[in-house]
């Protein structure tokens, strides 16, 4: 088991543990994959918690143009020209769906994920994230910056 600290803001609390990480694989071990992009308006200021592991804009997102572009991925294409090496296997990909959306409070980044193997089912050994809440200093603070929507 490894026990992972670092990823998240201090005095989170965390308790992060991978059992067998070494031997999980997701690219070959999951029968789908989610992946989900974080973009901050540099312009707004804001912590650096809230800044690792995303892109930091100087301007803002023409969020018509990003559902326009997010439509034109969606369904089966050949991904092909972004291999970075020729491709051993099929390079055909079935895009189910894209969500592009507006967040108008503040966020962390993305602490963890859980995929599935291709069965469909989570083996024993596969990576478990466990997180505790976060202190009060923490929470205070989202608490503080979030900005109700609407």
């Amino acid at each position: 088991e490894e026990k992972t600290s670092s990823c998240l803001p201090p005095g989170c609390g965390e308790s992060v543990t991978w059992p067998r990480l070494r031997q999980a694989h997701a690219m070959s071990g999951a029968g789908a994959k989610t992946y989900t992009y974080y973009a901050v308006d540099g312009r707004a200021g804001g912590s650096d918690g809230c800044r690792r592991g995303c892109w930091v804009l100087d301007a803002p997102l023409n969020m018509a143009a990003m559902r326009r572009a997010a439509a034109a991925m969606e369904g089966e294409h050949d991904w092909a020209a972004l291999c970075t090496a020729p491709a051993s296997q099929a390079t055909r990909r079935t895009v189910a769906s894209i969500e592009v959306r507006a967040r108008r409070h503040a966020s962390l980044p993305l602490l963890g994920c859980l995929c599935a193997p291709s069965g469909g089912a989570l083996h024993s050994d596969a990576p478990r994230l466990s997180l505790q809440p976060p202190s009060s200093h923490l929470a205070a603070t989202l608490a503080a910056t979030s900005r109700p929507s609407g």
